[in-house]
């Protein structure tokens, strides 16, 4: 049973079509995404699972450093978000 998991979206999309989120008894509470554009119908999957959150992370090196986020309870659309905690973005 996995409870959180960090992928890249194509990823996740491909465990999502194997059965990640099938099923009553046990999905991820929290889905982290990074490296890659989110698509629309990744995003809506796991907006519209119950008992999921899908978060989109961007940053330098995604794996390592995340700068920006947001979730599926912050944006009905995938979206790089807001800055993290202690951190500022500057749009040049």
């Amino acid at each position: 049973e996995i409870d959180v998991i960090n992928v890249t979206p194509s990823y996740a999309q491909a465990l999502i079509e194997c059965g990640l989120l099938d099923g009553e008894r046990h999905r991820p509470v929290l889905v982290l995404l990074g490296g890659e554009a989110v698509a629309e119908t990744l995003w809506s999957k796991l907006r519209d699972t119950p008992g999921v959150m899908g978060y989109n992370l961007y940053g330098p090196t995604e794996y390592t450093i995340n700068t920006l986020g947001g979730g599926t309870l912050d944006s009905d659309t995938a979206t790089v978000g807001r800055p993290i905690w202690n951190t500022r973005a500057h749009v040049l």
